[in-house]
């Protein structure tokens, strides 16, 4: 597994001492406070663990959302993603343990950070692949939602050609 660090939030403090106040269903990644968020470091983050990070297209969006954005300008509950809180909540968890994301705690918000230069010093051109991936198939009109860059009904998964994939290669490992 990979190292992570712990972050303490000043703001939170009540939290972790049994204070619930309006913490509580607030509408954001997490409803308790008082555990502690860690964050992976992207250099110690397996290139597996970050693919599947970026496999799921809702993930996507919300890397797409946060490279368009001032940093620590978005909260979790300002992303239109037709999910849940629940699985939100776990699309967040995913990307912070990913190394992808840095989140902290300021009152009832949970506000994120897209890690782009640490992520891209640990794995060089994969967010641009990715964002780029996104807008060709969005062109300039921005994204269009939670069914996948796309449309609806389209995932949004990048799809290798025959071309670019060796055929000798069982069907299962490619």
């Amino acid at each position: 597994m990979h190292q992570s660090r712990i972050l303490d939030d000043p703001s939170s403090a009540g939290a972790l001492k049994g204070d619930t106040g309006p913490l509580h269903g607030s509408g954001e990644c997490g409803s308790l406070r008082s555990r502690r968020l860690s964050h992976a470091e992207p250099a110690d983050v397996p290139l597996q663990e970050a693919l599947q990070a970026l496999a799921d297209p809702v993930r996507r969006a919300i890397v797409r959302e946060l490279a368009g954005s001032p940093e620590w300008s978005r909260a979790c509950g300002t992303f239109e993603l037709g999910v849940s809180k629940a699985t939100r909540s776990h699309h967040f968890t995913v990307l912070r343990q990913s190394g992808l994301v840095e989140q902290r705690d300021s009152g009832a918000r949970r506000f994120n950070r897209l890690r782009r230069a640490e992520f891209d010093a640990a794995f060089p051109g994969l967010l641009a692949l990715v964002l780029a991936e996104c807008a060709n198939r969005t062109g300039s009109t921005g994204s269009s939602g939670p069914a996948g860059p796309g449309g609806p009904g389209e995932s949004g998964e990048v799809r290798a050609s025959a071309s670019t994939v060796g055929t000798d290669a069982p069907v299962g490992a490619r």
